[in-house]
């Protein structure tokens, strides 16, 4: 009697399994998304592992800081490792603080990122260097203090 009831019940969980599988969106296709932390909505098109297209929609203009922020932090969740370049497009706004005029339609914030690899040649940090013993100090023409 129990093989019954175990056997449907595990078909019954790899059917729903299969069938809460995603499909990826193939390359050059935009998807719809929505990010619950910075309440973003947003299309990203990918066109290869290290190039983005991300179109933020505009709604107002107090949550153009969560906008850019989600922006920033999203870029850098897309290339992982590798250093984000972001290319503005457009949807930048411009700030007023006192605003006396109603505000036009903004675009969205279109933005290419690029994801380059951490090059070899940035430069480094500079190393202290050692203190000079006081003839060394003599010898460069320095002064010592006694």
């Amino acid at each position: 009697m129990l093989k019954f009831l175990v056997y449907p019940a595990i078909a019954l969980s790899a059917a729903l399994l299969v069938g809460c599988q995603q499909t990826p969106v193939p390359l050059g296709a935009a998807e719809r998304l929505y990010d619950f932390d910075h309440q973003v909505h947003y299309s990203q098109t990918r066109y290869s592992d290290n190039s983005f297209l991300l179109s933020i929609d505009s709604d107002s203009y107090a949550h153009f800081q969560q906008q850019s922020t989600f922006l920033l932090r999203h870029a850098q969740t897309l290339c992982g490792s590798k250093n984000p370049v972001l290319t503005i497009h457009t949807g930048i706004q411009d700030y007023e603080r006192l605003v006396s005029t109603i505000r036009p339609y903004q675009p969205s914030l279109l933005v290419s990122v690029h994801c380059e690899a951490v090059s070899d040649y940035a430069p480094k940090p500079q190393q202290p260097q050692p203190a000079k013993t006081p003839t060394e100090a003599q010898a460069a023409g320095l002064k010592t203090q006694s």
